[in-house]
């Protein structure tokens, strides 16, 4: 499934053809998501509003009522989804209310008045068991669902940068895209190490990030996709 500023489309890997999947709407599509407590529902993010697509029906959501003006990013963690947005994170635990386009409550809302959340919108979510990774634009910052903490990342190379995108790596390592290059961060032992252009064969700063399934990092930017095995 694939956003674009276009609408929504789906891609068949077999064939690589791609159909739209919302001719009625060009809007632009910032992020979209199929729920792990629920693989047959999507929910796509829009400038001021969510779409919740399963196999019966759809329904549209404003994000104002969530508290997540302006949403960015998703990302479904278990049975729950989290919101990203220009005002912070919010969690959403009735996701099947969502699924049914029934206007829902948050359990959690993380911002820069609520918790150490850097006073940015949120650009990229990543999650990995209890774990929650926020990249916004002065920084990067963890919630751990079981304290409610949030942790600030201190680290010289990742303090303060702009985040575009995160990918995780194994249990301890966090892959960040910030606006100059891709930074490898293992949270255990706060320590970096820093990709540039140059390290990947290319000329512009990232966009986006993936591990690949044979553990290459997918590298997106506006000069092509880069596939760097160096890791």
């Amino acid at each position: 499934e694939l956003g674009t500023s276009q609408g929504w489309y789906s891609c068949s890997i077999d064939s690589l053809t791609l159909s739209a999947c919302n001719e009625e709407s060009s809007a632009s599509v910032q992020d979209l998501v199929t729920l792990e407590s629920d693989q047959n529902t999507l929910v796509l993010a829009f400038d001021d509003s969510l779409q919740v697509i399963d196999e019966e029906d759809s329904g549209t959501i404003s994000c104002g009522t969530l508290g997540v003006p302006g949403p960015h990013v998703l990302d479904s963690i278990d049975d729950t989804l989290a919101i990203g947005g220009s005002e912070g994170v919010s969690i959403v635990d009735d996701t099947e209310s969502l699924a049914e386009g029934e206007l829902v409550s948050c359990s959690v809302r993380l911002s820069s008045v609520s918790s150490l959340l850097p006073n940015q919108p949120v650009r990229a979510l990543a999650h990995e068991g209890e774990r929650l990774w926020i990249g916004t634009r002065a920084g990067l910052a963890r919630w751990d669902r079981s304290t409610g903490s949030v942790v600030l990342v201190q680290n010289q190379a990742l303090g303060g940068a702009e985040i575009r995108a995160l990918a995780l790596g194994d249990d301890t390592v966090v892959w960040v895209a910030t606006s100059e290059a891709v930074v490898r961060y293992d949270w255990t032992l706060d320590s970096t190490v820093s990709l540039h252009p140059a390290d990947w064969g290319g000329w512009s700063s990232p966009r986006a990030i993936a591990l690949s399934p044979a553990k290459s990092l997918v590298i997106g930017t506006n000069d092509g996709l880069f596939f760097y095995r160096g890791i």
